[in-house]
């Protein structure tokens, strides 16, 4: 059972609060971070620690066994403690309450390199204070963002964590280290798979809206079409095709083989889905929009309760795969190369904590 620790009137364990700044000496202020523990099947008697970095998110959200149901099924077998972890400004850790984000001196403090700090003071204090805990090995799980902390927390402070498990980590995309159309290709691969006409009917979508949006009539006609919340300015016709396009990425991050509900419902392959509207040599403007607007419907209303589209939503960063669809809980629908991903992963876990045991 999960136990909301900074919630507690007096709390287990946890220092009674962070340091804003772990980095400087001028600013002093301090911070309760909230992080989640389910402790029933632990062995006090040195069993790891499974560690969560929690990401741009409310934690109960990554605690949720949909999202990190790997850690969940891992536990039994392991014999191993779960902490689930909030990222500063995110949930109720908010550093300064309601003015958190009223100005760079509140929220300039929002950092990876800070959050890490966060998360290695707190697993040091609990090992520490919680009996049984102290000769425990920690293994840090995160997907997406949450997985390039924990990749970056095993080499930044590998004597706080002994493994990590980075799942949809985008770790070397940086300016000057991966092309800056890698996303793109991603995306892209994801829907040629299904069709080539598929990715074709996107492509040529981009440059019809463009030139349809020139005009005051054509913006008119292109509200009415994907059901825009508000008027589309001709002279912003971006924000358009780039909320489609943000809507086909975020269909590809989430092209789990069963229905889901990452941030948005959506059917099970939904890619897939999508491309059926769009697998055919249109052969006007009108078919080929209105085949955008029913692909693009299977995630943007895939209840049926959506009234109007609002462009300022946004989508996510998508894997090869669904994202961290290995990190997600087992699914008989799982492709066999997600089955064989998770088998070394865990072989590869085993192979660490023998390691650092052995050396302790």
């Amino acid at each position: 059972m999960l136990q909301y620790y900074l919630e507690l009137e007096k709390p287990a364990v946890s220092p009674d609060s962070f340091q804003v700044d772990h980095f400087g000496y001028a600013n002093n202020d301090t911070f309760k971070m909230r992080y989640l523990v389910a402790d029933q099947y632990w062995d006090h008697d040195g069993g790891p620690i499974f560690f969560y970095t929690g990401n741009e998110a409310d934690i109960e959200v990554f605690a949720n066994k949909s999202y990190s149901g790997l850690m969940w099924e891992w536990a039994p077998e392991f014999k191993a403690l779960l902490i689930f972890a909030e990222h500063r400004y995110y949930g109720k850790s908010m550093p300064y309450g309601n003015e958190s984000f009223k100005g760079p001196s509140r929220h300039g403090y929002l950092t990876a390199e800070q959050a890490l700090a966060d998360y290695a003071d707190l697993l040091t204090h609990f090992k520490a204070d919680v009996p049984g805990a102290g000769d425990s090995k920690v293994v840090s799980f995160g997907g997406s963002y949450g997985g390039m902390l924990a990749a970056w927390f095993r080499l930044k402070y590998p004597h706080v964590t002994t493994a990590a498990l980075a799942s949809s980590a985008p770790i070397l995309q940086f300016t000057g280290m991966t092309p800056c159309n890698a996303f793109s290709e991603v995306v892209t691969k994801a829907f040629a798979k299904e069709s080539n006409q598929c990715t074709n009917a996107i492509r040529t979508s981009f440059e019809l809206i463009r030139k349809q949006a020139a005009t005051e009539e054509g913006a008119k006609a292109l509200k009415k079409q994907f059901r825009l919340c508000k008027p589309l300015a001709p002279s912003n016709d971006t924000v358009l095709r780039d909320w489609i396009r943000n809507v086909f990425a975020y269909l590809a991050m989430v092209n789990y083989p069963y229905a889901s509900k990452l941030t948005l419902p959506a059917p099970g392959h939904p890619v897939k889905e999508a491309c059926k509207f769009l697998k055919k040599n249109f052969t006007d403007v009108q078919s080929l929009l209105d085949g955008i607007y029913r692909a693009i419907s299977v995630l943007t209303n895939y209840t049926g309760k959506i009234h109007c589209n609002d462009l300022s939503d946004n989508a996510g960063t998508p894997g090869i795969h669904a994202h961290h669809l290995d990190l997600r809980s087992s699914n008989p629908a799982d492709p066999e190369s997600v089955v064989v991903a998770r088998k070394v992963e865990k072989m590869y876990i085993k192979k660490w904590l023998r390691e650092a045991q052995a050396s302790a």
